[in-house]
């Protein structure tokens, strides 16, 4: 039963192997799809930040008629 336990081991040690020599570029993808995401970001902020002026803008509106 030893032996099917190893077997069992194995399909995992495999993937372990082959990402550690895809790492690099994994980890080059990685930043770019980071800075990908902090271009998102910024734009999602800015359209937060223009949301938020204009939900001002309309609670003011409603305080002050």
């Amino acid at each position: 039963s030893y032996n099917g336990d190893h077997k069992a081991c194995l399909p995992l040690m495999q993937p372990l192997e082959a990402l550690r020599w895809k790492l690099p570029s994994l980890m080059l993808t990685l930043v770019l799809e980071n800075q990908k995401q902090t271009v998102v970001d910024k734009q999602n902020t800015t359209i937060t930040t223009k949301l938020d002026q204009v939900t001002n803008m309309a609670f003011d509106s409603d305080q002050h008629p």
